[in-house]
């Protein structure tokens, strides 16, 4: 999934894509605050520690977490807030 979404997770952390191909993310590249994402049918998920990608183009969300593993979620109708602010 990492490579799925290398070139953005590079412009998101600010990292090279080599770096991220080589080593993957590092402690110091997880935000510390709430993500929450909340989907148009009321469901939602929220995680401590985690990056995230959101391409419309690939219609979908894609979450990097420190300690819960990565996932990808749709895009359509999701709300994103980081620290309780919508980012989206």
């Amino acid at each position: 999934m990492l490579s799925e979404f290398l070139h953005e997770l590079a412009d998101c952390t600010g990292l090279t894509t080599q770096e991220l191909d080589e080593s993957g993310l590092a402690l110091l590249d997880f935000a510390q605050g709430p993500l929450r994402i909340e989907f148009f049918d009321g469901s939602a998920v929220e995680f401590q520690r985690a990056v995230y990608i959101a391409s419309k183009e690939k219609c979908a969300i894609a979450v990097f977490t420190l300690f819960c593993g990565n996932h990808i979620f749709p895009y359509e109708g999701a709300k994103i807030y980081r620290d309780g602010l919508q980012s989206n």
